[in-house]
């Protein structure tokens, strides 16, 4: 299984969109500062992920993702996603997309 996935920071109003195959671990990885072009940014939440078959199918989703056009939308998207992730209707392991995994 591999995982697209958007995390923000905490400090500033910054987004980072990847993909891995290992989500718990990336995760724990940007936190730690292990990706330089984001470690002035950590500590970051994760808000967004997607689950594909292949890394090719999430490559390719990631790239859609970071395209000029995506940005501004996920943008508005996700800031109606982090209001919703602060109201009580939360329920775990949710997300926008409607797909669902266990870390």
């Amino acid at each position: 299984m591999f995982y697209l996935y958007i995390i923000k920071s905490r400090l500033k109003n910054r987004y980072y969109t990847g993909q891995t195959k290992d989500l718990k671990n990336r995760i724990k990885e940007h936190n730690a500062g292990k990706t330089k072009s984001i470690k002035a940014y950590i500590p970051f939440d994760l808000i967004y992920f997607e689950t594909f078959k292949t890394r090719e199918e999430a490559v390719s989703r990631e790239r859609y993702f970071k395209s000029g056009s995506w940005r501004e939308y996920i943008r508005k998207y996700l800031s109606n996603w982090i209001e919703y992730l602060t109201s009580d209707q939360v329920v775990e392991g949710s997300n926008p997309s409607g797909r669902t995994i266990k870390p």
